[in-house]
């Protein structure tokens, strides 16, 4: 049997044992409505609607099960069709000296807020590096060895055995440093990496990650930084540096194509992120992304105001600058719909659940 469709059974297997057990079906989720203008050309406007349901009935101490479906209705030029992803469905097992995960989940090792090297098992989107990440199939077992140390293994079935994911990482905490030590296999790659998260007054935080692919081998790391400035009612900024060197310095050999497989094209990243709090339901924020080698970015301005506790309403631009031929800035023939680099005004609302 392929290994990629051994999870889906073992779900429902689980499912059927525990039903006479469970309690009460707790739900919860968000609904949104995004709303993206394009400045130029016919000004083109689309967007989508997307539902999330997140299930967690109560089952034991012992044993947690959730599930999580989005339902996805794009419009105008946003791309795609209506479409509903089960995007997360797995059941915990608890005990005190172990705990097993088993199914459609996030497994996240990085340490980083928007590079994250280390997290090969779910991809980061650099537009919304914060928001839902794919669940992938897997297998997840975590040990603690004390308070403050563990390990974790997992085991992602992608087809045939040696091309599934797999990896453990072993953590711990030293003189107030939390440290990572990770090895991923799978894809014909290996990928041997460190992360560290520390607070002397600015929180910093690394990670350093060598991947071998076929008989070549790269070196990618990121250093980040935050902090919060005592002015007025507290300005928060993070700047984080990415250096990749599977990337390419040169933007006429970029090969766009290769998106579908990896987040970013070039050798050297810098993203930057503000928050100042106008009131207590008001919120002003500005990220840059930009591209070192190439010159291009995108700037991320944005408003958002809680109107109640669980409703939010957020205005704001993407702004794409740079030299045409740039990551951020694609040629025509590289992106005919022109929606790629097209400076976009936005709304979004959000009523949590």
């Amino acid at each position: 049997m392929n290994t990629a469709q051994a999870i889906p059974p073992v779900i429902f297997s689980l499912l059927l044992i525990t039903a006479p057990t469970r309690a009460a079906l707790e739900m919860g989720g968000y609904f949104e409505n995004r709303i993206f203008t394009a400045t130029g050309g016919d000004h083109r406007t689309g967007g989508y609607n997307s539902l999330r349901i997140r299930f967690f009935p109560d089952i034991s101490e012992k044993i947690n099960l959730e599930s999580a479906v989005n339902f996805i209705s794009p419009y105008g030029f946003w791309p795609g069709h209506e479409i509903s992803i089960l995007d997360r469905a797995y059941v915990d097992f608890y005990s005190s000296r172990f705990d097993l995960t088993i199914g459609r989940q996030r497994i996240s090792w990085g340490t980083s807020y928007i590079w994250a090297p280390l997290d090969v098992f779910n991809r980061v989107n650099l537009i919304e590096p914060k928001g839902e990440r794919e669940g992938v199939n897997a297998v997840r077992v975590y040990v603690p060895f004390g308070r403050l140390s563990g390990a974790s293994a997992a085991f992602a079935p992608e087809g045939d055995i040696p091309d599934s994911r797999k990896g453990i990482r072993v953590f711990s905490n030293l003189y107030g440093v939390d440290l990572g030590l990770s090895f991923i296999t799978g894809r014909n790659e290996r990928l041997l990496g460190m992360d560290l998260r520390g607070d002397l007054e600015v929180g910093w935080w690394a990670e350093i990650v060598r991947l071998w692919e076929g008989d070549g081998a790269v070196l990618k790391g990121v250093m980040g930084l935050d902090y919060t400035f005592e002015a007025g009612n507290g300005l928060y900024v993070l700047c984080e540096y990415y250096h990749d060197e599977s990337g390419e310095p040169d933007r006429s050999r970029y090969d766009f194509s290769k998106l579908a497989e990896r987040n970013t094209l070039a050798r050297d990243y810098l993203f930057s992120l503000s928050n100042y709090p106008l009131r207590v339901n008001l919120t002003l924020s500005a990220s840059l992304t930009v591209n070192l080698n190439d010159n291009t970015g995108i700037l991320n301005p944005y408003i958002r105001y809680d109107i109640f506790q669980d409703v939010s309403l957020t205005f704001g631009a993407y702004i794409f600058y740079g030299p045409e031929g740039g990551e951020f800035q694609p040629t025509d023939k590289v992106d005919p719909s022109g929606i790629m680099g097209s400076d976009m005004l936005f709304s979004w609302l959000r009523v949590d659940f």
